[in-house]
């Protein structure tokens, strides 16, 4: 269940922020995206995923990155080809202390979206993902 509720009160699961951040980013164009420096869980398991698109609409570059680790990752991140980045970007951050927070009616916003943004000037960078997180980078482009 993503919406929980009761007579007076509404809250949204952490679910329900992923669903919804992931539709409101979908992009026009998925992109090749590559982890070089991914840290391993198991044999089989990385820590971190990424998603990449370009919206023709807004001209921006949406990284949708998943830390699943318990420890803050640095991530070269190289943007290569003929695009341009043109001012700051939009950072909506999903992240909480412990894997097993989650929100109720008396703690609703416990796991809830927060926004700010991010100066990033050239198409190699470097960004730190929180432990436990969900990223979503919006880089306008020309």
């Amino acid at each position: 269940d993503m919406i929980w509720f009761d007579n007076l009160n509404s809250y949204g699961s952490a679910n329900y922020y992923v669903q919804k951040a992931f539709s409101l980013n979908a992009g026009t164009d998925l992109l090749k995206a590559k982890i070089t420096e991914n840290p391993d869980l198991d044999e089989k398991k990385k820590g971190l995923h990424v998603s990449a698109a370009q919206d023709k609409n807004s001209n921006e570059i949406i990284l949708k990155v998943v830390n699943v680790t318990e420890k803050p990752q640095q991530v070269l991140i190289d943007l290569t080809g003929q695009i341009k980045i043109k001012g700051p970007s939009k950072v909506e951050l999903l992240t909480s202390e412990k894997l097993s927070d989650e929100n109720s009616l008396t703690s609703p916003q416990k796991i809830h979206p927060k926004e700010s943004t991010v100066q990033i000037s050239k198409n190699q960078f470097h960004y730190e993902f929180n432990p436990i997180s969900f990223t979503i980078l919006r880089i306008p482009v020309k």
